[in-house]
């Protein structure tokens, strides 16, 4: 399947889902056995049915599955851990779960019916990088399923609701009865693995309209595909002439406009103020619009922690986060804010496809009017903006129907301003490095080449370094992704630094390191982005430690190869040297950081 950017969510999903929903992996985990756990409430729901699920389970991972029912358990959980989680974001998942009928009898029985082949199954196996394709598939299950009253929310549980026994799935007019009262999110977490549940939409929900704008604005089908000739030459022309073009994303529908077109701009701005009262209008007026980008090389056209930005967009993009950066690029004059450019690649083939045939910049806001939540389908952005669009794009469904999480990411600064489904913890590990230096004794090289590392990564980064501890910054540092350690191949624990190397530090500015001496351990280097060796001896015995091919991360602190050689024993003068030698390494790495 094809790989996307939407797919690397990955700390973030374990994260959630170990948490909402334990595995219990048996002890042939590692030979690639998942253990299906059922409790009591499972016999009401009918063992048998979760051994089918077991059953059609073993044929989405295509591995060994062991079932069992203990008293205190959990419900059916999956490794395949990233659909669920996208599933499961919509804050209003409860109320909008809608479940196919027939799809039902494979799990519920409803009605005795046959058991139904989940809808992942049918499409194809699943694969953690196939986020795209999850997707598709959450579109399928919305536009096929048929609402039925089957669930009842109540507190944190829902109550799940079955037929009498038949032969054929209930029609509208059957009455249904309690079955089982299960965790809500348990529940959603299954019924999402059979392809039953549709995601957040605006289908069903009449927007309001601007006033004057009659009539619902031109709709032109496209899907999530590459655009067709003919659409990207309409669509060219329509926003290279000043007009508003609403285009699909992975999150919400925008309305885009040309970026150096003043009017077009003025435009987006009447529209998006909508009803709102006057101090409502101006407020909503002044909000920024996001610069749409086809790739993630428009990010070269800014200036500051662009190592951090390209990290991001690496692991998130395609996808739903929105980069809020220090700089102002060419044509986008009129829609900074302070000095500061919002940019996103959006996770849609279709619009993707539209902007890079582009010779000037787009921005969009988000479909939605004042009060309103943003609009997710095209026939209800077309209705809601009328004559106040020249176009609609129509791209299906959005497949997340949540907005996209928006950081911004500047000297001194690393904030999410709004919440979406990237949380900070997942941006800052995606965004910052870990890294660790390694001499002999970890008390003279390897500590002054992590203060030094902590002092010069804190300046590039914008931080206030005077007075403060190794600590401190450690803390300041941790909230852009950096973390910093050193230790020693042959190193005892907890041993000072050397007095010499501490004086010299202190005439860098830099404070001494936190903590004492530190052995190296395979655990611990295996878990580092970068570890650096200070002499190649160093190099050699700890690729030893680790299974081959899994010390690659391991190199010379210095980029031309060349060993670092030991102060210990020597004045002040031979550790000066030592440290003035290991910043000219660290300044000629500092790029690749930060």
């Amino acid at each position: 399947m094809p790989h996307h950017g939407l797919a690397r969510v990955d700390e973030q999903v374990e994260q959630r889902l170990a948490h909402g929903f334990p595995i219990q992996h048996g002890q042939g985990q590692g030979t690639g056995q998942v253990r299906v756990v059922a409790d009591a409430q499972g016999v009401v729901l009918g063992l048998d049915k979760l051994q089918g699920f077991a059953h059609q389970l073993h044929q989405i991972l295509r591995r060994t599955v062991e079932f069992t029912a203990a008293g205190v358990a959990h419900e059916v959980v999956e490794d395949r851990r990233e659909p669920l989680h996208l599933a499961l974001q919509g804050r209003q998942a409860f109320e909008t779960a809608a479940l196919a009928a027939r799809g039902l009898g494979g799990f519920l029985a409803i009605g005795g019916a046959e058991p139904a082949v989940p809808l992942l199954l049918q499409q194809g196996q699943l694969d953690r990088h196939g986020g795209e394709r999850v997707f598709d598939l959450m579109g399928q299950a919305r536009r096929q399923a048929t609402q039925i009253p089957g669930l009842v929310r109540r507190g944190p549980f829902i109550t799940a609701l079955r037929a009498p026994a038949a032969r054929s799935p209930p029609g509208p007019g059957t009455a249904l009865r309690p079955c089982a009262e299960v965790p809500a999110r348990s529940l959603i977490c299954l019924l999402f693995v059979h392809g039953l549940i549709a995601t957040p939409s605006s289908r069903g929900r009449r927007p309001d309209t601007l006033a004057g704008m009659s009539g619902p604005a031109p709709i032109q089908t496209a899907g999530d595909r590459k655009p067709r000739r003919a659409l990207r030459r309409r669509v060219a022309e329509l926003l290279g002439a000043g007009r508003l073009v609403a285009l699909p994303t992975e999150t919400v529908y925008g309305v885009a406009a040309r970026a150096d077109h003043p009017a077009a701009l003025a435009a987006l701005r009447q529209l998006k103020a909508g009803t709102a009262g006057a101090g409502q209008a101006a407020a909503r007026a002044e909000r920024p619009f996001t610069w749409h980008v086809a790739s993630a090389t428009a990010l070269e056209s800014f200036e500051h922690q662009l190592p951090l930005a390209r990290r991001l967009a690496e692991r998130f993009w395609p996808g739903p986060l929105t980069m809020v950066l220090e700089g102002v690029p060419p044509g986008l004059e009129a829609v900074a804010q302070a000095g500061w450019t919002g940019l996103r690649q959006v996770a849609q083939a279709t619009t993707l496809g539209l902007l890079a045939d582009l010779d000037f910049p787009v921005v969009a806001t988000s479909a939605n009017l004042a009060g309103e939540e943003p609009l997710t389908d095209a026939g209800a952005v077309a209705e809601a903006f009328g004559s106040g669009l020249d176009l609609v794009v129509d791209g299906g469904p959005c497949r997340l129907a949540q907005a996209s999480t928006v950081l911004a990411l500047g000297p001194g600064r690393f904030e999410v301003l709004r919440q979406g489904i990237l949380e900070g913890a997942s941006l800052r590990s995606a965004a910052g490095l870990s890294l660790t230096f390694v001499c002999t004794g970890n008390t003279c090289r390897s500590p002054m080449a992590e203060s030094l590392a902590r002092l010069r990564l804190a300046e590039r980064l914008g931080l206030r370094v005077a007075g403060k501890t190794g600590a401190e910054l450690d803390t300041e540092l941790a909230n852009f992704g950096f973390s910093l350690s050193s230790a020693g191949v042959f190193a005892s624990s907890g041993a000072p630094p050397a007095s010499q190397g501490l004086e010299v530090l202190a005439e860098f500015g830099a404070p001494p390191p936190p903590g004492g001496s530190t052995p190296a351990r395979a655990e611990d280097l295996a878990q580092r982005d970068h570890v650096f060796c200070l002499t190649r001896s160093h190099l050699e015995s700890l690729r030893l430690l680790l299974p081959p091919r899994a010390g690659e991360h391991i190199q010379l602190l210095d980029p031309e190869g060349a060993d670092i050689a030991d102060p210990v024993g020597g004045s002040v003068a031979v550790y000066r040297a030592c440290a003035s030698r290991i910043d000219e390494c660290l300044a000629a790495r500092l790029d690749d950081w930060a």
